[in-house]
């Protein structure tokens, strides 16, 4: 008897990268430490404001089972203008990220983060997330180590040819990918647990 396949159903959260020329601007890239630092200090500013947010989800998912709808749209923004500011530090782009986390900036910026919520969160889960996320955090920083020693090499590649290495870039932006899964894993925004994978 033949067994129909069945399509793998893709991960709720998602990064996704428009497609571009892989030319990179020598000035921008040599100051990219620099020029991310505003765009770093309001993420970091709007970090406090998502961990104190988090905390309370964490209480109301227990009591409810839901994450409460303003402070999930809170946290999407939050990790759209994280991952915007590390693909522009690790010069995934060279357009500079947008200063919102809306979905009105998501038409026009290269980089995109995105989610889908079940509506419903497993208490029993979220009150073990911060054990149960830590085989995915330690995949997670493990590839992110190898991806900032990777951007280190991109960053003289750009400088000497004006060119991201391709190879480079396709895995920057998957440890960025696995990150933000991981990260939106453990922050309650989602129940599936992140791959071990950067596609």
């Amino acid at each position: 008897m033949a067994v129909a396949a069945v399509a793998a159903q893709p991960y709720p959260v998602e990064v996704t990268f428009a497609q571009g020329s892989l030319e990179r601007n020598r000035v921008t890239t040599f100051f990219r430490g620099l020029l991310v630092i505003p765009n770093l200090i309001v993420v970091y500013i709007w970090g406090i404001g998502f961990m104190v947010t988090s905390l309370l989800a964490w209480f109301a998912i227990l009591f409810t089972g839901k994450y409460p709808p303003g402070l999930y749209s809170f946290g999407v923004g939050y990790m759209r203008m994280l991952t915007d500011a590390f693909a522009y530090m690790h010069y995934m782009t060279d357009e500079y990220p947008p200063w919102s986390g809306t979905d009105a900036k998501a038409e026009s910026y290269p980089v995109q983060y995105s989610i889908v919520y079940s509506g419903e969160s497993n208490r029993v889960t979220v009150f073990f997330r911060f054990l149960l996320a830590i085989p995915a955090f330690i995949f997670a920083a493990v590839v992110y180590v190898a991806s900032y020693v990777a951007s280190i090499v991109a960053w003289f590649a750009i400088l000497i040819t004006g060119r991201y290495p391709e190879g480079i870039l396709s895995f920057t932006q998957g440890a960025l990918r696995t990150v933000m899964r991981v990260n939106s894993y453990y922050y309650y925004m989602t129940d599936e647990y992140p791959p071990f994978s950067l596609s």
